[in-house]
């Protein structure tokens, strides 16, 4: 896998937020971008009195990596993908491949003239900032396939049947009637996470170790006698989910580190 070296992170140093003034360099050119960092650190302190509660949605597959303590990653594609279109008509950002995600301000900005990033939602005619679905400190109840009657599915003590605890389901044997994990219910979550970061990068950049966090590893196919790498197998997945052509689209994505956390009848 490739490891890209132009996308900057304005929280990747010793800073503990934003600052009034960083440094991008930007090939020959340093380009100061100067933010009132006394609006961002009002919305950074409001955010966290606002952590919130949000349904998450994970392929059995997944949800099986996440049980097992080998997923503690997930990528997905921002919406729509990010363009910067300058300041000015006279700036060349429209071609600009940097963008900086800081965690305080909760927004995106070109990595080449610090123009804060927007969009137009669709028939609209006012802008919107790019701001991750998902933030920090916020827990995530996580929507996977069930069933209602497989009786494979459930556990000795479970109201509901988990599609990703059916012994029959591993050879896609199951027969019963499943629900879509779009379709689950908040009472029937049994799986709780933690969101601990959040980052913005291109699929393509991810890297060996982000891999295994996102749960895949290397597998040997005997028919074959193939050895496909971790790397292989998620390019795999993600045109799987995506669509063929995916991958090469290399789209930008939010990266979202969390933890398993277990919650009781008080939480």
């Amino acid at each position: 896998m490739r490891k890209s070296s132009v996308i900057i992170d304005g929280n990747s140093g010793k800073s503990s937020g934003l600052v009034s003034q960083f440094m991008i360099k930007n090939h020959s050119a340093n380009v100061s971008v100067s933010i009132i960092w006394a609006l961002a650190y009002r919305s950074h302190c409001c955010r966290k009195m606002r952590c919130e509660m949000k349904p998450i949605i994970f392929s059995t597959e997944m949800v099986r990596a996440i049980l097992e303590g080998r997923k503690s990653q997930t990528r997905r594609v921002i919406k729509p993908q990010p363009r910067c279109y300058g300041k000015s008509l006279a700036c060349p950002c429209n071609k600009s491949k940097n963008f900086i995600y800081d965690k305080m301000a909760e927004a995106l900005y070109c990595g080449s003239c610090g123009n804060l990033i927007e969009y137009s939602p669709e028939n609209t005619n006012y802008s919107k900032q790019h701001n991750p679905k998902y933030l920090p400190g916020d827990i995530l109840w996580v929507r996977e396939k069930w069933s209602p009657d497989c009786q494979h599915c459930f556990a000795s003590l479970d109201e509901y049947g988990y599609c990703a605890d059916c012994t029959l389901n591993t050879n896609n044997q199951c027969i019963s009637r499943k629900r879509p994990s779009i379709h689950m219910p908040r009472a029937a979550a049994r799986i709780f996470l933690k969101v601990t970061g959040v980052r913005v990068e291109r699929v393509n950049d991810i890297t060996d170790d982000d891999v295994l966090r996102e749960g895949l590893s290397g597998t040997y196919d005997i028919e074959s006698n193939i050895y496909k790498s971790g790397g292989y197998n998620f390019m795999s997945l993600w045109n799987e989910i995506h669509g063929a052509g995916a991958w090469e689209r290399n789209d930008w994505v939010w990266v979202y580190d969390f933890k398993r956390v277990f919650l009781d009848a008080n939480n």
